[in-house]
């Protein structure tokens, strides 16, 4: 996803979902509002969030996996009425 906002692709591929019923963005892999992208038509933004960053530090400086030291998030369009 990133590459995607940073080399200018985005709109272009989601262009191509046009016609989808549902358009799902998961694993953003940089932090981003998720109102641009349901702007842009995206119905479903998921990823993971770092919530105990020490214990993810440890578990990445040594290859382990993060287990609980991230915790998963999915975000739908329309969730965020109300919200500035």
């Amino acid at each position: 996803t990133a590459t995607t906002i940073l080399n200018d692709t985005l709109v272009n591929l989601l262009a191509n979902c046009r016609a989808a019923e549902w358009v799902a963005v998961i694993g953003p892999s940089a932090g981003i509002c998720p109102q641009p992208l349901f702007d842009l038509g995206v119905h479903l933004l998921g990823g993971t969030y770092i919530d105990r960053p020490l214990i993810f530090l440890e578990r990445f400086a040594s290859g382990a996996r993060w287990g609980d030291a991230k915790r998963r998030f999915v975000i739908v369009r329309g969730d965020l009425a109300g919200i500035p």
